[in-house]
């Protein structure tokens, strides 16, 4: 008992308080960091003990007990490589991704501990709209369980507004842009897949279905008939206009087998509209995707896939444009 108190009186004593962890990460970044001159050092060391405030009060507030990561030597290599780049260049947005990568990396282990090591290496390669590009390859190419549901389309169109629209941007259709992703290790560009407009339907088919006749759900109706309604496209039925993973987690909770929620999304994909139309109502209920050619987001997004580095870095940026919180856990084990 009083080994055991004596070793809890030390380890208060030893263990570095927050602002003893800012000291640390500061001398860190002075002994390391090539020595610049006059306003150029200044900028650079103002720029560090800034992420370092910053990440270390990211940490307390979603991971305390990742303070003692600090010690870490691959921590404090990651810690020192985000000090380095965000006083290279400056930008907010990477300050902010970095940071995120940080927190969750404090915490991180085994293959999730690599990739986080790997996307904070990576992020200062990229500008601020390919990791918007990636982020839009998480959402429709690796499908983030999005759970979302509408009602109406004009319900549709806030939500592509808001969680959509911010990631489309001129990299998405730059060929240039996917080989640098390749380049970065973010993406790889020779998959073969289907088109962004396709990617989107199969994403939320109820809002782009013409509808189907409602007995050719009579076998499970009695489980989802609150998920039918009447077409939001025409005087057919429908099921209720939410994302793919919601609809299916619904029928998996009510004891429908999985051969079975496949034939039902069947038969809604089998009355989709065509990608034109599709696109045109895409145009309609967000105008940001005007700014395309109608066949502008098929290349060359639709042969790309993200690396694992390039899905760490897109849920972070999802999170820092959008506000949308993925667990990187849904990817990466």
């Amino acid at each position: 008992m009083q080994a055991q108190t004596v070793y809890i009186e030390q380890h208060i004593h030893h263990g570095l308080t927050q602002e003893q962890t800012r000291a640390e990460l500061l001398a860190l970044f002075e002994d390391n960091f090539y020595r610049l001159q006059s306003l150029a050092r200044q900028t650079a060391e103002e720029r560090a003990a800034a992420i370092t405030e910053r990440f270390l009060a990211e940490l307390m507030r979603h991971n305390p007990a990742g303070l003692e990561s600090a010690q870490d030597p691959d921590m404090q290599a990651a810690i020192f490589t985000a000090q380095r780049e965000y006083a290279r260049s400056g930008r907010q947005d990477l300050e902010e991704v970095l940071i995120d990568l940080l927190v969750q990396r404090s915490g991180a282990t085994d293959l999730k501990q690599i990739v986080l090591n790997g996307a904070i290496d990576a992020a200062a390669t990229l500008t601020s709209q390919q990791l918007d590009t990636l982020s839009f390859l998480l959402v429709f190419v690796h499908q983030a369980p999005l759970r979302y549901s509408f009602e109406t389309l004009e319900e549709f169109g806030a939500y592509l507004h808001a969680n959509v629209a911010p990631l489309l941007n001129d990299s998405l259709t730059d060929p240039s842009a996917f080989l640098h992703f390749k380049y970065a290790g973010c993406a790889s560009v020779d998959s073969e897949g289907a088109s962004m407009i396709q990617r989107i339907q199969a994403a939320f088919p109820g809002c782009f279905t013409y509808g189907f006749d409602r007995s050719q759900t009579a076998k499970s109706e009695g489980l989802i008939s609150d998920l039918l309604r009447p077409c939001l496209h025409g005087e057919l039925w429908q099921f209720r206009p939410c994302d793919r993973i919601t609809f299916g987690s619904i029928c998996k909770a009510r004891g429908i087998g999985p051969a079975e929620i496949y034939r039902l999304q069947f038969i809604q994909a089998n009355h989709m509209m065509d990608e034109e139309t599709a696109y045109g109502l895409l145009a309609e209920l967000e105008p940001a995707f005007s700014a395309f050619p109608e066949g502008g987001l098929h290349h060359p997004l639709e042969h790309a896939q993200l690396t694992t580095v390039g899905i760490a870095l897109a849920n972070a940026n999802l999170r820092r444009k959008v506000g949308l919180e993925f667990d990187l856990g849904q990817w990466i084990k």
